[in-house]
């Protein structure tokens, strides 16, 4: 990947909302450069969304919840369907052996029952609250970073 694609990815991380002129000042390239970067980065799927990143417990979910799921040898099709229409999940992938960790969001606990009731048992789960201040924040502007290094 070229050097100034990585760096207006980079920028893009850090704070999507930015301008095409701030990024392009901040980074020593001109605004038009940017421009096309960010085009080239939607077209070819580097860049698959742009997203706030909410504080959960304001907006009224009390748990984030890490499910490692057995979706049963092979995937089972029904399953992972309705892992993609539920919209307390946050985040799914499949691993190894046809398990899938599944990070979901709940409005309270007996949202999270209802949820592991509709879905696979999980096998392993770590439940945590929201009201819990993280030891680092959601971020994906480190990744820019590890790739350089």
């Amino acid at each position: 990947m070229r050097k100034n694609l990585l760096e207006v990815l980079k920028a893009l991380l850090e704070d999507c909302k930015r301008s095409d002129r701030d990024i392009a000042k901040a980074i020593g390239i001109s605004q038009p450069t940017v421009t096309r970067s960010r085009q080239y980065l939607n077209k070819k799927g580097y860049v698959q969304g742009y997203t706030a990143i909410p504080d959960l417990s304001m907006i009224g979910l009390e748990i984030i919840a890490f499910n490692v799921m057995d979706l049963m040898k092979p995937e089972n099709p029904k399953v992972v369907e309705g892992l993609k229409k539920d919209d307390r999940v946050i985040y799914a992938l499949t691993g190894p052996g046809g398990h899938a960790l599944v990070i979901s969001a709940h409005k309270n606990y007996t949202d999270y029952s209802e949820f592991t009731s509709k879905h696979p048992v999980p096998i392993f789960t770590f439940i945590t609250v929201t009201s819990q201040k993280p030891i680092k924040p959601l971020s994906l502007s480190q990744l820019i970073k590890n790739r350089q290094n």
